[in-house]
């Protein structure tokens, strides 16, 4: 369940004493009510890892109290701070508090993995290839701390035992806990636990954390409880077939859309909606039957409901962006009916979406049915012209169905909505090139003959290509993903060590001057 649930340091906030009560609540006499640390196999060693962070939390007068967890927490988060802000000022090398994409690589060549640059674009709030202090400062106070995280809800476990109900717990309370813990699995009391025994704790281990960890997601969620009249239903996707005209997420990357038509019905619909890309989801059909749609905040946008119907939430906090189809019945229902109050809900989740017809396409987890590719998609040209070139045939490969005009001013969104300057990705090209500012040469790329307002969005992986800028034709502004950038000059000098001396049979010098007279 880890991959199933990441939870935000800031989920901490929530006041211990709330979700260490639920947690005492949850499972009377089972798991819950036990005190798990470790993997131990003898009682002395248990002991030690039980005690330890309550003597670190507890003060000089080593009582544990609300006050002490709170404390411990907030230096938890100092320490997260601190470690964030120490890989900027690393990369920082000229000491102007500012780092540039080329600070970033040049400080961070030598490191291991593959995920430095998505973080200095987590940074760059306004993504204009500069990273300020104040940036990765606003960044560090959200990000997330696991092994703080995982600190705090054992102290407050802590505090959720019987002998604490007064406020406080003693050393010798906790240890009495501890030794009554460790002799639910020490069945011969010999104070080690055997090869089975400890498999027992183990699991109830794992069960124990899980239930904790979706306790604090739940309440740092924000997900509203469903009534008991509304029938709750989950829609999730990795993408949609079609790229929308209106953007949730900023001219630099691509927003997708989906339609989600809502069947005639007296029942009254609980939606929620979770996608890995940014997304608009359009409600058609009998839109009235919602009740209440919610969907993730900062990368998302509903067409067709009016906003006092429409809650944006941090899920990324419970549940997964995008949920595969084989991973649903692994934990997510029991999530969802935690997080929702309900029971049973419908769920229709594929890697694409395109029109999901609900609530008859809403099944149970273990219905579940993989979609490749969504069926039936119908291509929409949106504000192209119909035409064949080779952008087109991309555009149609990566996104069936095409590009869907979407009313900026009929989006609901709580991170706003906004017309593309350039269409994102292969639709971008096909309109750039309609609008006569681009031209495709098979040998060179794209060759950008006019200025053009910016980049299109989403030319990253399979969807780069190369800009080829003619002379005196400035930089479009904006991030061109894995895309190369290239002068006149530097695209005919690849094209000689390509070819040879000769470029390329058909006088390739004559095309380019007469491509950039």
């Amino acid at each position: 369940m880890s991959q199933s649930f990441v939870v935000s340091i800031a989920a901490l906030a929530i006041a211990s004493t709330c979700y260490g009560h639920a947690l005492a609540e949850s499972s009377p006499g089972g798991p819950a009510s036990l005190l798990f640390v470790g993997t131990p196999k003898y009682l002395e060693a248990y002991l030690f890892q039980l005690m330890q962070p309550f003597r670190i939390a507890a003060g000089e007068d080593q009582i544990l109290t609300q006050e002490d967890i709170d404390e411990a927490d907030r230096t938890a988060q100092a320490q997260q701070r601190s470690q964030v802000m120490n890989m900027f000022f690393a990369a920082d090398l000229n000491g102007d508090l500012n780092v540039t994409v080329a600070e970033w690589q040049k400080a961070r060549a030598a490191a291991p993995g593959n995920g430095l640059r998505d973080l200095f674009e987590k940074w760059d709030a306004n993504n204009d290839d500069v990273v300020t202090v104040e940036d990765v400062y606003s960044f560090a106070k959200t990000s997330s701390r696991p092994s703080s995280l995982q600190r705090k809800l054992d102290l407050s476990t802590f505090m959720a035992l019987e002998a604490a109900q007064d406020g406080k717990l003693t050393a010798s309370e906790l240890e009495q806990a501890g030794r009554a813990t460790f002799r639910q699995y020490d069945v011969d009391n010999d104070g080690m636990l055997a090869p089975s025994e400890l498999k027992r704790f183990s699991e109830d281990q794992r069960k124990h954390q899980q239930g904790q960890v979706r306790q604090v997601g739940a309440a740092a969620c924000g997900l509203p409880k469903a009534r008991t009249d509304e029938k709750v239903l989950f829609v999730s996707g990795y993408e949609a077939a079609a790229l929308s005209t209106v953007t949730v997420a900023g001219q630099d990357k691509e927003t997708n859309t989906a339609e989600l038509n809502i069947e005639p019905g007296k029942d009254p619909l609980f939606i929620i909606a979770t996608s890995y890309t940014p997304m608009i989801w359009r409600v058609t059909g009998a839109a009235e039957r919602v009740s209440r749609f919610v969907t993730g905040a900062g990368s998302a946008g509903v067409v067709g409901l009016g906003k006092d119907r429409v809650t944006f939430a941090d899920l990324y906090r419970c549940l997964p962006g995008w949920i595969k189809p084989e991973q649903a019945s692994a934990g997510i229902l029991d999530a969802i009916n935690m997080l929702t109050g309900s029971s049973a809900p419908g769920v229709f989740s594929s890697y694409t979406l395109s029109k999901v017809t609900l609530p008859s396409e809403a099944r149970p987890p273990a219905m579940l049915q993989k979609h490749a590719v969504p069926p039936s998609v119908q291509f929409s040209w949106g504000p192209l012209r119909p035409t064949e070139n080779g952008a087109v045939a991309s555009l149609k490969r990566f996104s069936p169905g095409g590009v869907v005009s979407v009313d900026a001013g009929s989006v609901v969104s709580s991170a706003g909505a906004a017309p593309y300057e350039v269409l994102p990705q292969e639709a971008g090209l096909a309109q750039l090139m309609q609008d006569g500012k681009l031209e495709f040469d098979p040998k060179l790329g794209y060759i950008i003959r006019r200025a053009i307002p910016r980049f299109p969005a989403g030319l990253a992986g399979a969807h780069a290509v190369v800009f080829v800028l003619a002379d005196g034709v400035p930089r479009p502004v904006g991030r061109p993903g894995h895309s190369a950038v290239l002068t006149l000059e530097q695209a005919k000098s690849k094209l000689v060590r390509r070819g040879g001396v000769q470029l390329s049979p058909g006088v390739p010098e004559e095309r380019i001057k007469r491509l950039h007279p």
